[in-house]
């Protein structure tokens, strides 16, 4: 949809104070509007659109209870690699298969905290 609007003018937004029970929420995300309406569909005692801008933008008013904020902690720089056992069995481009590398793991090391897997393997798998 042309709205006109800056991606940078397409915000969203969550309203809520101590006092009312409801939170209000004004987005210009597809992604989150379609959320909104199908949980609104669903749940229409605890969420409903509560207006529309004509520009985009949905207003929703939803039970306080029913929103969380997640808070993730960063990544290690290591969570970008694959673990071992979701390498595939090839040697394209330089990459070893599971078996080579297999035969010459050093050390192998398993983070609960990201569920990264570390692989040591002796100088080369080749």
């Amino acid at each position: 949809m042309k709205t006109g609007l800056t991606k940078k003018q397409k915000v969203t937004e969550v309203f809520y104070n101590a006092k009312d029970p409801t939170a209000e929420i004004y987005t210009h995300d597809t992604k989150l509007k379609k959320r909104l309406l199908s949980y609104a569909a669903k749940y229409p005692e605890l969420c409903k659109q509560a207006d529309d801008d004509g520009q985009g933008g949905l207003w929703f008013e939803i039970a306080k209870e029913r929103i969380s904020i997640r808070l993730t902690a960063p990544t290690p720089r290591n969570a970008g690699r694959l673990p071992v056992s979701s390498l595939r069995k090839t040697t394209h481009f330089g990459i070893c298969t599971k078996e080579a590398i297999m035969k010459k793991v050093v050390s192998c090391a398993f983070n609960i905290d990201t569920t990264s897997v570390e692989v040591k393997c002796a100088d080369t798998c080749k």
